[in-house]
């Protein structure tokens, strides 16, 4: 469920304010890759679905929906979402084991190898369309 409600507005990579009419929290269909339909507005995509990896899904949620924006937001580039969400995964991990140095550097761990699993041409895929989703229905002030 979006924080609130219609326009929604944030800040790009560059200070402008991007402005939506539409949730871009809403799972947004960004068409096949192969066999494979891929969405935004999912939560974490990882493909993985092992008990570990959803307990990282489930960590990494709120980052992800927040990576899946940055993707949308016109003036951002790649390499920023994606170091953003790297950033971001890191102070879950901070937040989740604070007292728990073995923990806290596997979950750090499993973040870096996510942000390098974003280093592929499906991911430049996703954020291509990403890109023009946002193109289509959000506005850079």
């Amino acid at each position: 469920m979006p924080p609130h409600e219609p326009p929604y507005r944030w800040t790009n990579a560059q200070g402008r304010t991007v402005e939506c009419r539409v949730s871009p929290w809403q799972l947004v269909d960004l068409g096949k890759i192969g066999p494979v339909r891929i969405y935004a507005g999912d939560h974490c995509s990882v493909p993985m679905s092992d008990a570990l990896s959803e307990h990282y899904k489930s960590l990494f949620s709120d980052s992800c929906d927040l990576h899946d924006i940055c993707y949308f937001a016109p003036g951002n580039t790649k390499k920023y979402c994606d170091d953003a969400l790297l950033a971001r995964m890191r102070q879950d991990c901070e937040l989740a084991y604070p007292h728990d140095r073995a923990w806290r550097a596997q979950c750090r761990l499993t973040a870096t190898t996510w942000r390098l699993g974003l280093e592929t041409p499906i991911s430049t895929t996703y954020w291509n369309r990403s890109q023009a989703w946002g193109r289509e229905n959000c506005r850079v002030d």
